[in-house]
């Protein structure tokens, strides 16, 4: 009885299928699309290996201000922020700002 009172979890999201989504510039409304997807749990959220493999080995000057967001958002899952914020220091700012509807100069 209690495996069936339990939601089933999805898999994790698979890379290729993670870099589809957030990795280039005009990706504005699937990245925001897919985290609404992933936090209503319509689809699985990567693991941290990726987003960190794909995220944390960019110059912080080729990260638009929505994949901050994105980044920020899976610091806070993986509960990883310090990592993430050795790397982009701004990151938690830029991430903010985002949500807004601003951007830093």
């Amino acid at each position: 009885y209690i495996f069936m009172s339990k939601r089933p979890r999805n898999p994790p999201m698979s890379y290729d299928q993670f870099k589809k989504i957030f990795l280039g510039p005009g990706n504005t409304t699937l990245i925001i699309g897919s985290l609404a997807d992933m936090h209503r749990g319509e689809m699985a959220f990567p693991r941290w290996k990726h987003v960190s493999k794909l995220y944390l080995s960019m110059d912080p000057k080729y990260i638009s201000p929505i994949e901050h967001y994105a980044l920020w958002t899976f610091a806070k899952k993986y509960k990883k922020e310090e990592v993430v914020l050795r790397t982009f220091p701004d990151c938690k700012k830029i991430a903010e700002y985002t949500v807004r509807g601003k951007y830093p100069n």
